[in-house]
């Protein structure tokens, strides 16, 4: 057994979180209005950390990338619905993957880059390290905004990981 973290672990928490953020948004809509920064609101950027996991999802399974005009994301359910088709995504791509085939360097598509060159492994750590940077971001924003997620956001008071 390695030590450290998996992904399986980190997906767990990513998941936990993601809940409790749909029902924090679900809850109270108006607060995907809000201004995350001067050309983006909270569900613009709700719609960048998910549709950048489903993007690298797609990656790691060999799929075509699914243009931004193709999800459907005008309530919190239907944001949060592309979260949940990436990490099952994420899940089939983890259920086949072995030590080898997560260190093997492949060239990956990009819409910005054109073609980036990185393992499965990394692939993995950016998208989930990506988006917990963004949750963080967003707790800060409603903060700032007057408002505030009513859950904690601490791995250390996780349910996901023991």
């Amino acid at each position: 057994m390695a030590l450290g973290i998996s992904f399986e672990d980190l997906l767990r928490y990513d998941e936990e979180q993601l809940q409790k953020w749909h029902e924090l948004f679900a809850r109270r809509p108006h607060l995907l209005k809000l201004e995350a920064s001067p050309t983006e609101t909270v569900a613009t950027l709700v719609f960048h950390i998910f549709t950048a996991e489903y993007r690298s999802a797609q990656r790691l399974l060999g799929e075509e990338m699914t243009p931004n005009a193709e999800f459907k994301h005008a309530t919190a359910d239907e944001l949060f619905a592309i979260a949940e088709e990436a990490h099952r995504k994420i899940r089939h791509y983890l259920a086949s993957a072995s030590t080898v085939s997560m260190e093997e360097l492949r060239t990956f598509p990009s819409t910005t880059l054109g073609e980036f060159t990185a393992t499965p492994k990394k692939l993995l750590m950016h998208l989930l390290v990506h988006s917990i940077r963004h949750w963080g971001q967003m707790a800060r924003i409603l903060r700032e905004s007057g408002q505030r997620a009513d859950f904690s956001h601490d791995v250390l008071f996780s349910k996901a990981v023991q």
